[in-house]
């Protein structure tokens, strides 16, 4: 099937129909939005590590919050020296990311929208936070955050 692109509108020449393109992203960005891939029933903490984070709101938006995730050990002089492969939902441009631990501890820093599960994987131990079970720690930040 041949495509062309006109304007601010893709013309699918199969069947002479147009699309806008934000028709297209929106459809994706519903399926994505309804799934939440990371949620597969892990814990946040397990075999000496845990998967924790903060919310911060971020000055001037009242819809955009910075998230923190943390991954450290819970167990008294075991240090984390490999990498960390954080997982998040289908929605970020980039989400799978590698981090090299600093003095025996994985920090990665998003903005999110709303609220997602997001797991941490250390060697082949995988662990999971869901976002939304943080709402009580965190009643100054807006209601809407934990409801999207």
């Amino acid at each position: 099937a041949s495509r062309a692109i006109q304007g601010p509108e893709l013309t699918l020449m199969r069947r002479h129909r147009t699309v806008a393109p934000a028709d297209l992203v929106a459809e994706d960005l519903q399926s994505k939005l309804r799934a939440d891939p990371q949620n597969t029933g892990e814990t946040n903490a397990k075999a000496g590590w845990e998967l924790s984070a903060d919310l911060e709101q971020i000055p001037g938006t009242d819809e955009w919050l910075k998230v923190n995730l943390t991954v450290t050990s819970t167990i008294p002089g075991q240090t984390l020296t490999s990498p960390v492969k954080f997982l998040l939902h289908p929605t970020f441009p980039d989400p799978e990311m590698l981090v090299e631990p600093i003095n025996g501890v994985a920090r990665l820093q998003v903005r999110a929208w709303g609220v997602f599960t997001a797991a941490a994987v250390i060697d082949s131990v995988r662990l999971e936070l869901n976002l939304k079970t943080l709402e009580s720690r965190f009643p100054q930040l807006p209601r809407e955050f934990f409801q999207r």
